[in-house]
């Protein structure tokens, strides 16, 4: 039987691998954007800070987006499963 630790770190890493997901049509566009502009300015995607810089951007945009009217209502539609 799974302990009360075991299945809040089981449920932690089922959330953050779910909300990675959701999140990764952001990041494309966040990394997409950031190559067109590596062409004008020089940034280091060999460091480390511009992944996380890129992968957090990508979080609060996302964020961001289900706290608006339209994300809620195709979040909620997500969730419960109905058109």
């Amino acid at each position: 039987m799974m302990t009360t630790l075991t299945r809040k770190l089981l449920a932690t890493g089922i959330f953050l691998l779910g909300f990675t997901l959701i999140c990764l049509p952001s990041a494309g566009l966040l990394y997409g954007f950031s190559w067109l502009l590596s062409f004008a300015v020089s940034v280091n995607f060999q460091s480390w800070v511009t992944h996380v810089v890129l992968w957090a951007l990508a979080a609060v945009w996302t964020i961001y987006t289900l706290n608006t009217r339209e994300g809620g209502e195709l979040a909620s539609k997500v969730i419960t499963m109905k058109p």
